[in-house]
């Protein structure tokens, strides 16, 4: 999982709670650890299909709030169709 995967951020990002800091790290990585012990965690790939309910509903608030009109959506549809291919 971690193979050829380089983690480099600044000093900022690093937090005093290990568990936040691991968090904000990895999951741009798509990837999470889970505490297994005092100084123990596994790492395993991040798994979207866990969410809560509130912050899936809480994500889609956040996108839709970045198209205030049609125009705006329809520009940001003709920019992502072709990813989708």
């Amino acid at each position: 999982m971690v193979a050829n995967k380089k983690v480099t951020y600044a000093d900022w990002k690093y937090r005093p709670d290990v568990d936040v800091t691991l968090e904000s790290l990895l999951t741009p990585l798509e990837l999470k650890v889970k505490k297994e012990g005092d100084k123990k965690y596994k790492l395993s790939v991040y798994e979207y299909y866990r969410w809560q309910p509130a912050d899936g509903w809480a994500e889609l608030d956040r996108i839709a709030s970045q198209y205030n009109t049609v125009a705006e959506w329809e520009a940001r549809k003709a920019d992502l169709k072709p990813c989708l291919k």
